[in-house]
């Protein structure tokens, strides 16, 4: 009886702790992975940096009013990728107008803006 109970607690033991040991790894890995590649590079988040490629890259924005981003080309627009992002949007002739819940688009919107300024001079 003693001996039945001492392997099935060596047995427990031993699946702890290779659970432990991989569990360990994994998050060695991730961590070096995040270090390494970082938000920035990750093409499904939403950053300033993807919303921008979504839009068609800076070269494709022509200028920022209050809620409307007025493009040079409104077919370079992935409205995919913003579809991705939850960003609901409306295209009309030459402008796109974007909201999201939860999130002020103003932010993205003065960013842009100030970017735009900053590229001109």
């Amino acid at each position: 009886m003693l001996i039945t109970v001492l392997t099935i607690f060596s047995v427990i033991f031993l699946i702890f702790l290779i659970s432990l040991i991989i569990h360990l790894n994994l998050r060695k890995y991730k961590w070096i992975k995040n270090e390494k590649y970082k938000l920035e590079n990750n093409e499904k988040a939403f950053t300033y940096k993807n919303i921008l490629n979504a839009l068609g890259g800076l070269e494709n924005i022509d200028k920022v009013d209050k809620d409307k981003v007025y493009l040079i080309s409104v077919n370079l627009v992935s409205k995919k990728k913003l579809l991705s992002f939850n960003i609901k949007h409306q295209i009309e002739e030459n402008y796109i107008v974007m909201s999201v819940k939860g999130f002020n688009i103003n932010l993205f919107l003065n960013k842009l803006k100030k970017q735009l300024e900053k590229e001109t001079t």
